[in-house]
């Protein structure tokens, strides 16, 4: 069953990048919004109508995590 789910991301570009293109590759436009903040590359946040097991997705969601290098 699909469901609607939210994503937030963070400095992970190359990463981010990848899900960005999987998005696009698998989804049609009108089943996701992905918000880029003002001066942004990448997304920031994805909206998205999707299945629980898309594992490719998930995989790269889950690559986003905390491999950024953003430093404070």
């Amino acid at each position: 069953m699909k469901k609607i789910k939210e994503y937030g991301f963070g400095y992970d570009i190359d990463n981010i990048k990848e899900v960005e293109e999987y998005v696009w590759k698998n989804y049609s436009p009108d089943e996701f919004k992905m918000d880029v903040g003002r001066g942004d590359n990448v997304m920031n946040s994805l909206t998205i109508y999707r299945e629980d097991d898309d594992e490719g997705l998930n995989e790269l969601i889950e690559c986003c995590d905390g491999d950024g290098d953003y430093e404070e």
